[in-house]
């Protein structure tokens, strides 16, 4: 005959770490950073905003568990961006994006060691499209000199809301925390890689560019790549129960 102390029949079944959630849906807010040919530091990651104008992202998301390791995660997320310029231009800018993504993260706790976790760590991966608008101005007088609306067959005249579009690569990691049953919170660090040079209507190193035929820009760097941007925030989301409850099998826990 066996006994089982409450520690070991704890340890076994412990609904609150093992049950695994299928949906959830949350909110996330937070400050950007951009990189690109009007950065303070030019092209350099992150770019150090002298006018104190870091732009903002709000967005949502739903999460779907693939299985105990991974989960795919759907967002959308309104943004602006800023920035004044550096020695090469004597210009700043002003963006507003509208960007969609589907992500893949991963719970390193479970892939190293099939272990669940209140504080999960999760590195993410993905692929999403950009919608964007763009304008440059003159930083000492504030005279509109590019954007991305500008049409060379009508002239500078024509400048509209009409947006861009770019294919997005987004990458990061995302650190949460569960609390109860259902809530779950998190810092969420992001770098988004575009595919485009022109989130800052500003092509750099390339003379035959529409935005040098309105003002030439001199002493252009000839190195020039797709812009970027960088986010750094906070989210909050909701686990959805569902009526059928799955456990981590065999599952350690922190």
């Amino acid at each position: 005959m066996s006994f089982s102390t409450p520690f070991e029949i704890y340890a076994q079944h412990n609904q609150y770490y093992d049950v695994m959630d299928d949906w959830s849906v949350g909110l996330k807010m937070g400050s950007n950073h951009y990189s690109g040919d009007l950065s303070s530091n030019y092209l350099s990651f992150p770019s150090v905003n002298v006018d104190a104008r870091d732009g903002t992202t709000i967005g949502v998301f739903i999460s779907k568990r693939i299985n105990n390791a991974f989960s795919a995660i759907v967002d959308g997320e309104i943004a602006n961006l800023h920035d004044i310029g550096n020695i090469y231009y004597n210009d700043k800018f002003n963006a507003k994006i509208i960007q969609f993504n589907l992500t893949i993260d991963a719970d390193l706790f479970y892939v190293f060691f099939s272990a669940s976790s209140r504080i999960k760590i999760l590195p993410y991966m993905g692929a999403g499209i950009t919608f964007y608008h763009a304008s440059a101005y003159n930083r000492l007088n504030n005279k509109l000199v590019r954007d991305t609306s500008y049409n060379p067959s009508i002239g500078i005249s024509s400048l509209n809301d009409h947006k861009k579009i770019a294919f997005n690569i987004p990458m990061g990691l995302k650190i949460t925390q569960k609390i109860g049953h259902y809530l779950e919170v998190g810092v969420d660090f992001r770098i988004n890689n575009t595919m485009t040079d022109e989130i800052d209507a500003t092509v750099g190193g390339d003379n035959s560019s529409i935005y040098n035929n309105i003002l030439p820009l001199n002493n252009l760097p000839q190195n020039s790549w797709y812009d970027a941007w960088g986010y750094l925030g906070v989210s909050s989301s909701y686990k959805i129960p569902t009526s059928t409850k799955s456990y981590i099998k065999n599952a350690r826990y922190f």
